[in-house]
C-alpha cells in the first residue's frame, strides 16, 4: 500500500464501496490469492465523498496463518458420506414381513454404478460362520438404496445387512467414499427374522393353547377360575450357524375374548424345545410353557378365545407389537354344580370316650377342610360347602360291634343282609339333608382305613373313612377322603377290580405296587392342580411330569396315596361332568 495517503488524509477515515471486482482463488491447507479491483469512496472528513482506485493482489499463506492463529478450518470441512438410517433398525427382532423391502438411507446423493450383488448384500451365516447373500433385487434411488428378497427370508435367524466401504467400497455422488469405520471392509447392521411356530409336518413347531379348572379343555365351569397354558415352539433352521439363530422369545402373552377384550395377560419367555436341557427347562414344573392365571369364565361366554403374543421388536422401544397370533379352545358348561358334604364323627371304638373324641376333633377339622378344598380343585364344581365336623351319636340302643368282624366295605353300599350292619349305610345318608355324608371313625379299629359307598339314584351317597391325629398320615387321609367322596359320584377303581375269585389277590398285587419303588404313571392325566384364589398351579401330567413328584397314579387308584402325588384322570373329570348333568346340578 502506498506511504501516503493519495487523498491527502493521513489520519484514520473509512469507506465504502462504489464499484468493482473481487477474485479469490482458495486452495484449502495451502494458500488464498485474492485480486482486488475496486473504487472506494470515503466517508468522512475533508475528503468525503472522494474516491480512489483500488487495485492489488493479495496472497494468504494459510498454512501459517493457521499456525498463528489467523484462520480456523473447524467446520470448513464438506460432511463425511455416512448412512443416515437402516430398515429395519439395527437389533430389530421378530420381522413378521416375508419379504421384507430392506433400505438403506445416505446423508448424499448416491453413486449407482457402484452400488450392486457385491457392494450391497443382505446375508446369513451357515455353519462355519461365512455369510451367504440372500438373492434379490436392489432398487437405487437418489440417497438411498433398497434390498428386495426374491425368496421369503429364512424364520428365526438373525440376519446381516452389508455395505461395502473404503476406497473399494460405494461412494457418493462426488466420489466421496463410505469411510470403514468397522475395519472390516464393510459397514453392517443385524435383524432377526420372527420365529415360525406353524408346522408343516408333525415337528416341533407349535403355537397352542389349552384352558384348564382341573383337566385339559373340559368344559369350563363358570364362575369358576381357570388358567390358560400357551405353548410356543419352533424349530431351528438346517444349514444356519447356531449363532445366528433365534433362542427366545420373550413375549406379552394376552387372553382375549372373540371381541378382542383382554381378559389376561402375563409375560414369558419361550425356549427353543432344542434347548431346554441345556437350559434345564423343567417341563414337569411347565416351565416351557406360558400360565396365564386371572381367568374366571362366565356364563355365555364364546369361544374360542384369542390368544396374542405381543413384543418390543425395536432396541430400547416401549411399544409392543403383536408377532403370534392363536386361538383357545373353549367350551362353557350350562352347569355350574355346588357340592354339599356334611362331615360327622361316629363315637365308636376308643372315641367312644368323649374326652378321646373332642382331642382329635381338631384334627378331624382340618382333614374335612383340606378334603372339602381338594375336592373343589379335583371335581367339576364351582364350589364345596361344608361346615365343622359333628359327632353323630348312633340311635339308643344301637352299638357298633368290632368293625374288626366286618370285611371290607361291609358298612356300606346296602351289604350285610341279615347282619348287624345292614342298613347302615341308608342310615347314616338318612342324618343330612347334604349331597354326601362322610363319616370319620377311629383308625386303630381296622387296618386300611376306609370304605365307600356310591350316590344313588337322588343324587345323594355316604362314605366312611377311619383316620387319626397323626400328622404323618394327614395328606394321605386328605385324598382318601377325597378318593371316597368319588367313590359316592360313581367313580370306580383305577385300575378296576371286579368283585369275585382273584379280586383280593389282585387288590394285593396293586397295593404292593404302591409300596415298591418304581413310581405309577397313569397315561391318561392332563391337569393344572389350581390354588383357590386361581392364582397359582401345579403341573399334573402324564407326558411332562408330576410337578410335585415323580408319581403319577389316579385318584381311584385302588389304594391311598398323598396328595401330592395323585390326581384325578381326564375321562373320570368328564364322567363327573355327564353325571352332575344328569342330576341337573
Amino acid at each position: 500500500l502506498p506511504a501516503v495517503s493519495p487523498l491527502g488524509v493521513e489520519d484514520r477515515t473509512s469507506f465504502m464501496t462504489r464499484s468493482g471486482t473481487l477474485d479469490l482463488e482458495f486452495l484449502p491447507g495451502e494458500r488464498a490469492i485474492g485480486h482486488f479491483d475496486l473504487v472506494l469512496e470515503a466517508k468522512h472528513g475533508h475528503a468525503r465523498g472522494q474516491t480512489v482506485d483500488f487495485d492489488f493482489d493479495l496472497l494468504l499463506d494459510l498454512a501459517e496463518a493457521r499456525d498463528q492463529g489467523i484462520v480456523n478450518y473447524e467446520g470448513c470441512e464438506p460432511p463425511p458420506f455416512e448412512i443416515e438410517s437402516t430398515w429395519p433398525r439395527a437389533g430389530t427382532e421378530h420381522l413378521t414381513l416375508e419379504r421384507p423391502r430392506i433400505q438403506v438411507a445416505f446423508s448424499d446423493r448416491i453413486d449407482p454404478e457402484t452400488f450392486d450383488e457385491a457392494t450391497f448384500q443382505v446375508t446369513y451365516p451357515r455353519i462355519g460362520g461365512e455369510l451367504v447373500p440372500v438373492g434379490g433385487r436392489i432398487l437405487r434411488d437418489d440417497e438411498r438404496v433398497t434390498f428386495v428378497p426374491d425368496e421369503p427370508l429364512l424364520p428365526g435367524v438373525w440376519h446381516t445387512v452389508r455395505v461395502a466401504a473404503g476406497e473399494t467400497g460405494v461412494r457418493s455422488r462426488g466420489g466421496e467414499p463410505l469411510e470403514d469405520t468397522e475395519g472390516s471392509g464393510w459397514r453392517t447392521s443385524k435383524f432377526a427374522t420372527r420365529v415360525d411356530t406353524i408346522p408343516e409336518t408333525d415337528g416341533d413347531q407349535l403355537l397352542a393353547c389349552h384352558l384348564f379348572q382341573t383337566a385339559r379343555d373340559a368344559p369350563l365351569v363358570p364362575g369358576k377360575p381357570a388358567v390358560a397354558r400357551v405353548w410356543a415352539m419352533w424349530e431351528r433352521q438346517i444349514g444356519v450357524d447356531e449363532a445366528a439363530h433365534v433362542e427366545e422369545l420373550a413375549a406379552r402373552v394376552v387372553i382375549k375374548d372373540a371381541l378382542h377384550n383382554e381378559l389376561a395377560a402375563a409375560w414369558h419367555t419361550f425356549v427353543r424345545p432344542d434347548r431346554w436341557g441345556e437350559r434345564r427347562i423343567q417341563l414337569r414344573a411347565a416351565e416351557h410353557t406360558a400360565q396365564i392365571f386371572g381367568l374366571v369364565p362366565r356364563a355365555g361366554l364364546a369361544g374360542p378365545l384369542r390368544v396374542e403374543l405381543e413384543v418390543r421388536d425395536e432396541p430400547g422401544s416401549e411399544t409392543l407389537r403383536i408377532a403370534h397370533v392363536g386361538r383357545c379352545p373353549t367350551t362353557v358348561w350350562d352347569h355350574s354344580p355346588r357340592l354339599s358334604i356334611d362331615f360327622v364323627a361316629l363315637p365308636f371304638g376308643e372315641w367312644e370316650d368323649s374326652d378321646a373324641l373332642t382331642a382329635v376333633g381338631p384334627a378331624l377339622n382340618r382333614i374335612a377342610a383340606a378334603a372339602a378344598n381338594h375336592s373343589w380343585q379335583l371335581f367339576p364344581v364351582v364350589d364345596v360347602e361344608h361346615g365343622p365336623v359333628r359327632t353323630l351319636p348312633f340311635p339308643p340302643g344301637y352299638r357298633l360291634p368290632p368293625v374288626a368282624d366286618c370285611p371290607s366295605g361291609c358298612l356300606m353300599n346296602g351289604a350285610g343282609e341279615g347282619h348287624w350292619w345292614q342298613g347302615f349305610d341308608a342310615w347314616l345318608r338318612g342324618q343330612s339333608s347334604a349331597d354326601i355324608v362322610v363319616a370319620f371313625g377311629p383308625h386303630g379299629v381296622q387296618e386300611g382305613g376306609s370304605s365307600g359307598g356310591h350316590v344313588r339314584q337322588a343324587g345323594r351317597g355316604a362314605a366312611l373313612f377311619l383316620v387319626s391325629d397323626n400328622p404323618e398320615l394327614f395328606s394321605r387321609y386328605v385324598q382318601g377322603v377325597v378318593h371316597e367322596v368319588a367313590h359316592t359320584l360313581d367313580l370306580e377303581h383305577l385300575p378296576f377290580i371286579a368283585d369275585g375269585p382273584g379280586a383280593n389277590a389282585r387288590r394285593d398285587e396293586l397295593l404292593a405296587l404302591r409300596e415298591g419303588s418304581k413310581p405309577i404313571v397313569y397315561r391318561g392325566i392332563e391337569g393344572l392342580l389350581i390354588s383357590r384364589d386361581g392364582r397359582s398351579a401345579r403341573n399334573k401330567s402324564s407326558v411332562e411330569g408330576n410337578e410335585d413328584d415323580t408319581w403319577l397314579p389316579p385318584l381311584m387308584f385302588p389304594g391311598g396315596f398323598p396328595t401330592h402325588r395323585s390326581f384325578i384322570a381326564n375321562h373320570h373329570y368328564r364322567a363327573l361332568q355327564r353325571l352332575f348333568e344328569d342330576l341337573g346340578k
